[in-house]
């Protein structure tokens, strides 16, 4: 009996979660190595090997195929402190070539997962210890043996956590400006070229300033430091915006070091943090 906790994807934690949910599955990447299904244990090897595989990805692939079992518990860490879903491995291993997680998201390798309705993007603090330290552990698969009285212990846990609300990607905030707009901003350009990146939006404000506008699914230390960097290569007096739809515990107090004005997207609306 085991715990497994899956980190969901590395550049696009929040948006793919939908996604596995959409389609019951967890998942993982490295698409090029292909199906593994048919392949005997010294096939595999040999494959990874063939493929110039590390051996903590070759791991992964190895565990996720062979280890994982029917019955396990497993979380999707979103990343940042926060768990996407809670659910439990209900089917085998197969390679999926045609779904959007696989398309979109290069994730292939899946696994079917029946996900709990709740509790959904939780902090991990919420879980007792050791647990709330395990589901932060780098890589992509950890897996955990566990006693039957330690998992019921620990599914009792889960079951009386609140969910957090589901933050607002990048992506739909992107989309709603581009479609609709906000009120408190007039886009003068998509996409500015600086010297070191590309500032999401260059806008104007209801009192007529010049606005450099960021847009993160989740506010943290580095995504504030990039807005500020932006703002330094910026050859004009503008204000600093970042537009999220979470937060860091200490981004406010980040971003008023830094001078820069947060707005959170709930729907179609934003509020000053």
């Amino acid at each position: 009996m085991n715990v497994v906790i899956v980190g969901s994807h590395y550049y696009q934690p929040e948006e793919i979660q939908e996604y596995l949910r959409k389609y019951r599955v967890v998942s993982i990447g490295w698409k090029s190595v292909g199906d593994l299904s048919k392949l005997t244990k010294d096939e595999l090897k040999n494959r990874l090997q063939k493929l110039d595989i590390g051996s903590r990805d070759a791991r992964t692939l190895r565990h996720f195929r062979d280890k994982i079992e029917k019955g396990d518990l497993v979380f999707s860490y979103v990343g940042k402190n926060i768990i996407g879903m809670v659910g439990i491995v209900s089917g085998p291993y197969k390679f999926v070539k045609d779904n959007e997680i696989s398309r979109k998201f290069g994730h292939p390798h899946q696994r079917k997962v029946d996900w709990w309705s709740k509790p959904i993007l939780f902090e991990r603090d919420h879980l007792p210890s050791p647990w709330n330290k395990r589901v932060s552990i780098i890589g992509t698969l950890n897996i955990f043996s566990v006693s039957q009285s330690e998992r019921k212990r620990l599914e009792k846990v889960i079951k009386s956590i609140p969910s957090g609300q589901p933050a607002v990607s990048e992506s739909e905030i992107k989309s709603i400006f581009d479609k609709y707009g906000f009120p408190e901003f007039v886009v003068k350009k998509r996409e500015h070229q600086l010297r070191n990146g590309i500032v999401d939006y260059l806008a104007k404000d209801q009192r007529g300033r010049t606005c450099l506008i960021e847009v993160k699914t989740r506010c943290d230390g580095k995504a504030l430091e990039q807005a500020f960097g932006y703002g330094q290569e910026y050859w004009k007096k503008c204000r600093l915006v970042l537009i999220a739809g979470s937060f860091s515990k200490n981004s406010k107090i980040i971003a008023r070091k830094l001078g820069i004005d947060l707005y959170k997207c709930v729907r179609f609306k934003l509020t000053k943090v």
